[in-house]
């Protein structure tokens, strides 16, 4: 069974001494050089996805799968990256700027587990993400 959790905005996150616009558009953001997600994972589908729709196919400078690692690549000024913005999570480093994009751009999250008869530590486990998803 998979029910939906949440939905987390997908920003810019931009090194904070480049000039850029209050809303980062696909056109913008592919002149830019980019640090993003390898094509492995559905982060990097959804944002070919949001560049296509400008026509636009920028090939990164950097590829990772650790967001952690791309915000610091992106603060010591390696180049600018598409994240989702989650609510829990601390402000990034002051070096960086988040900028929302033009047009909005989503990551959809979801929770997946067996139907039927739920154990009580997985029962456990679900309540937390439930209560995290209010957060």
């Amino acid at each position: 069974m998979i029910k939906p959790w949440r939905r987390d905005p997908v920003m810019a996150f931009v090194p904070a001494h480049w000039r850029c616009p209050a809303r980062v558009t696909p056109e913008w953001l592919a002149a830019q050089p980019l640090i993003l997600n390898d094509a492995t994972t559905r982060l990097s589908r959804l944002t070919a996805e949001w560049f296509a729709t400008a026509g636009r196919h920028p090939a990164p400078r950097i590829q990772l799968n650790y967001n952690d690692a791309i915000k610091s690549l992106v603060a010591a000024g390696y180049g600018a990256a598409l994240l989702p913005h989650e609510a829990t999570t601390p402000l990034p480093d002051r070096r960086i700027v988040m900028r929302p994009l033009r047009p909005a751009l989503w990551r959809r999250l979801g929770i997946a587990h067996r139907a039927g008869y739920v154990e009580r530590s997985t029962q456990h486990v679900l309540d937390v993400l439930w209560d995290l998803q209010l957060a």
